[in-house]
């Protein structure tokens, strides 16, 4: 069932897991741009008026940077291991061959 927060109790959600904003970083979350979107998923309450989001949906967006990013840091750091391991391969076998020469 969806439960529904404000940006008060998003600031709280946040900060339980380790996400620390201030007020003002939350306004600026669920202020639109000057294409009309917001960098998370504020709505309009239509009945108080005030900004809401999905609790889950908040969560889901942090869990899947954090996915995002480890998914990203893994490809680096397998291109960076391939790179210094083809590097090795390389050095040794110029190194072989410049023992052959002589």
């Amino acid at each position: 069932m969806p439960c529904y927060i404000d940006l008060n109790e998003a600031q709280a959600v946040l900060s339980e897991m380790g996400v620390k904003l201030n007020e003002r970083q939350m306004k600026r979350a669920a202020e639109m741009d000057a294409t009309g979107k917001r960098k998370l998923p504020f709505f309009l309450d239509p009945i108080d008026g005030r900004l809401k989001i999905e609790k889950g949906t908040l969560v889901r967006i942090y869990h899947q940077l954090q996915a995002d990013a480890e998914k990203k840091q893994c490809k680096v750091l397998n291109n960076c291991l391939y790179l210094q391991s083809h590097w090795l391969f390389l050095s040794n076998n110029v190194g072989y061959k410049k023992k052959d020469r002589q």
